[in-house]
């Protein structure tokens, strides 16, 4: 998306490198922070918040649509709290307010995103932003992320479940999807019900950026339909040996993507067995 871009190395700001790839209609802009998994929790925030103020003055005047964070020892306990996510959804809360001017932007501002676990020490940030029109699409079976109950932090996590994109054709960004329900995680311990649930989740998803009403049903055939839009999608598994099982699934579910990749990594609730995001085309010529 982003092209034939130009990059360059922006600065090493409080211990955060950034780099900026600038194409004709997209931006890329990665920021790492080195050793943040030895930071107690009161540093751990603040190397986030320092780390997404960087990115979004990275980003310029271009909206950012999509955010990938990888955070280490991501379910971790980390000073009374008991996974280290939590205290990365306190950072990006705080800076999110702060670019905003407050929450009351959250609904039509925040862009969507997954974040999951990574063995390396750094917090790091990948962020696509576009010059183009976009805005952010919510599931009707899920409650916004940015209106979560205290259940699941001090502070709630903050992205939009998808982003729809025109440029070059109406792409619908779908960031990490799973077996959640409303705000809670449902299936624990059951990887078929959890696909099933993450499948349908992402085949409203895409209803939803249709424009479409009743997508909340499980009517297979038109879920098919929805499905057979995706183009690119990336699987995260925490359990290696669930890899294939879930490969098999997923190739016949997206009959339609180009481009399957599959990676092991913690995801940020410990219950969730799988996780998928990517990019439907909501131009897609012969497909309800």
């Amino acid at each position: 998306m982003v092209g034939d871009p130009s990059e360059e190395e922006i600065c090493r700001c409080d211990g955060v490198r950034v780099r900026r790839s600038v194409g004709r209609e997209f931006t890329l802009v990665s920021a790492e922070a080195p050793d943040a998994c030895n930071l107690d929790s009161r540093d751990f925030q603040r190397c986030v918040e320092s780390t997404y103020d960087s990115v979004l003055k990275a980003v310029g005047h271009r909206r950012v649509v999509r955010l990938w964070n990888f955070i280490p020892g991501i379910l971790d306990p980390i000073d009374g709290l008991d996974q280290r996510y939590k205290v990365f959804n306190m950072g990006r809360f705080n800076s999110f307010t702060r670019w905003f001017g407050g929450t009351g932007e959250f609904g039509r501002q925040i862009a969507t995103a997954s974040g999951v676990g990574t063995t390396s020490g750094s917090f790091a940030v990948y962020a696509l932003a576009t010059s183009k029109s976009a805005e952010p699409v919510e599931n009707p079976r899920q409650i916004p992320s940015y209106r979560y109950s205290r259940d699941y932090g001090p502070l709630p996590p903050c992205f939009a479940r998808a982003m729809r994109v025109t440029a070059d054709t109406e792409r619908l960004l779908v960031g990490g999807t799973a077996s959640i329900r409303g705000e809670e995680t449902v299936h624990t311990g059951s990887l078929s019900l959890q696909l099933d649930e993450t499948i349908l989740n992402l085949a409203a998803i895409v209803g939803a950026g249709l424009g479409l009403v009743n997508v909340d049903c499980n009517f297979d055939d038109h879920n098919a339909h929805l499905l057979a839009r995706y183009r690119d999608l990336r699987v995260y598994c925490p359990d290696p040996q669930h890899l294939d099982i879930v490969a098999s699934r997923v190739e016949i579910a997206f009959e339609g993507a180009k481009r399957l990749e599959f990676v092991q990594a913690e995801l940020c609730r410990p219950g969730l067995l799988v996780e998928i995001e990517g990019w439907a085309d909501l131009n897609a010529v012969g497909v309800l």
